[in-house]
């Protein structure tokens, strides 16, 4: 088979996937563009399309989550044209995502209650799990710890019994999160050490959102220190990898390992970084804002009253970003 066979246009969109999933962002831009190029000249326009799904995957990791909603509505458009409702589906899902990271939770579950009811009427069982994960993820969000953690374990039985690891690993993580909501110190170490290891076995770039969930439970814990090497790995991984978002969140969780250390030009860096990273995606980063405010109090009692402002100013404007949709922090409850 030559060039202008399209089993190397899928061979080159493969690649670019693999890529995506272990973080290479500029490698599976480049094979994308490669593999638009090729398509666009053979007009396998079916394969053209999917490279959409892919855009929308890279935008929402470089941080660009309005490009990212766009990319995966054109492609939800074109495969329901096409009749191809399976694929359409799986755009449902990841613009609930999209939704939830830019903190539109009704959309967010508007999305995903329509996606679990196609893929129900359809029979399709992994997307109807898929459309599960998502709102057992907007029902903790949305402060409902106990119900998005019985609708998280029955995702989690089923996409083990399918033998979907990456997604029962994802499913590990939001019931992580539900147990630190409920106060169950072990309940999260032990899902988010699940979750690192399904994980880290496929080879998913994934596992380094987890690694920042865990130092975010370090600082929870007074273990600054630690905390703070895991953010310094972390944040060397994200830039070199154009993960613009993900290093945000780095240094939103670094203002209060700098306040900790009474290390205020650290903090003046963090803060920076963080308002102009996450400002530029509409990454409201819910799961990270009680940790904020917990940096606002610590510079306050540490007689740093403008910085404690600058920390709050950012949950502010991430809250904003909310609309009429109310998060409730984990210290509200």
């Amino acid at each position: 088979a030559g060039p202008e066979d399209p089993r190397w246009g899928r061979a080159w969109l493969a690649a670019a996937e693999v890529a995506c999933a272990r973080g290479h962002l500029a490698e599976a831009r480049r094979l994308v563009r490669d593999t638009e190029r090729r398509a666009g000249q053979a007009r396998w326009g079916g394969l053209l399309v999917r490279t959409l799904l892919l855009r929308g995957r890279l935008a929402a990791l470089e941080g660009d989550l309005h490009l990212a909603r766009d990319e995966y509505l054109r492609a939800e458009s074109w495969f329901r044209r096409s009749g191809r409702a399976a694929e359409a589906r799986t755009c449902l899902v990841a613009r609930a995502e999209v939704a939830m990271a830019l903190g539109d939770l009704d959309q967010a579950r508007e999305l995903a209650s329509r996606a679990g009811r196609e893929a129900a009427r359809a029979g399709d069982e992994a997307g109807r799990l898929a459309a599960d994960l998502a709102e057992g993820t907007i029902l903790r969000l949305l402060g409902e710890a106990d119900a998005a953690s019985e609708v998280l374990a029955h995702a989690l039985r089923g996409f083990e019994a399918l033998g979907e690891p990456l997604s029962a690993a994802r499913c590990h993580r939001q019931l992580a999160l539900a147990a630190r909501d409920r106060g169950d110190a072990d309940g999260e170490r032990r899902h988010l050490d699940r979750a690192l290891r399904g994980l880290t076995a496929v080879g998913a770039a994934e596992a380094d959102e987890i690694r920042l969930l865990i130092a975010e439970g370090l600082v929870r814990e007074g273990r600054v220190s630690e905390a703070r090497a895991m953010l310094d790995g972390l944040a060397r991984r994200f830039a070199e990898t154009g993960r613009r978002a993900e290093l945000g969140l780095v240094h939103l969780l670094g203002l209060y390992a700098a306040a900790w250390e009474g290390d205020w030009v650290a903090w003046r860096l963090h803060h920076r970084r963080a308002r102009r990273l996450l400002g530029a995606s509409g990454w409201v980063a819910l799961d990270l804002l009680d940790s904020v405010e917990r940096a606002a109090r610590l510079a306050e009692e540490r007689g740093q009253p403008e910085r404690a402002a600058e920390a709050r100013d950012l949950v502010a404007a991430r809250r904003r970003e909310l609309g009429p949709v109310r998060f409730v922090l984990a210290g509200e409850r």
